[in-house]
């Protein structure tokens, strides 16, 4: 993300960007399925809106792209919308390392994936991918 962010100055120029390493357990908990602390919170201020994202590194050969953890983004939105505050959008991604043909039996696509916000880090442009997303760009 970091080389991301540096070879493309241009995209961050008015932008404030923070990217903040949860604490496992004693940081700030989703209670989706369980305790679930996201690894990183990416806070993204544009204009006059908060992107906030809770990002988190995992594998998912033994997880479902439709389990808890990846479909955390949709109670997200459920509570974005409940907040009825327009400069505030919030929202959740997985990043993997597992290979596509590892994930839900090898039968979902690339375009699966982006949709319930899991990214394969093995795709060049996953970190892209990631703010194409939180922006809501397509």
């Amino acid at each position: 993300m970091r080389n991301y962010i540096k070879n493309n100055p241009l995209k961050f120029e008015n932008e404030e960007l923070y990217i903040i390493r949860n604490q496992s357990k004693k940081g700030l908990g989703i209670f989706a399925d369980g305790d679930f602390y996201p690894d990183f919170i990416l806070w993204l201020v544009k204009e006059e809106k908060q992107y906030i994202t809770f990002i988190e590194p995992h594998g998912m050969a033994h997880e479902s792209i439709y389990g808890a953890k990846a479909q955390l983004f949709k109670k997200l939105k459920d509570l974005e919308t409940r907040l009825n505050d327009s400069t505030i959008a919030l929202d959740s991604f997985i990043l993997t390392p597992t290979n596509i043909s590892d994930i839900d039996g090898g039968v979902i696509t690339k375009e699966d994936c982006f949709k319930n916000h899991v990214l394969l880090m093995s795709d060049v442009d996953y970190v892209e991918k990631l703010f194409i997303g939180v922006l809501g760009e397509e």
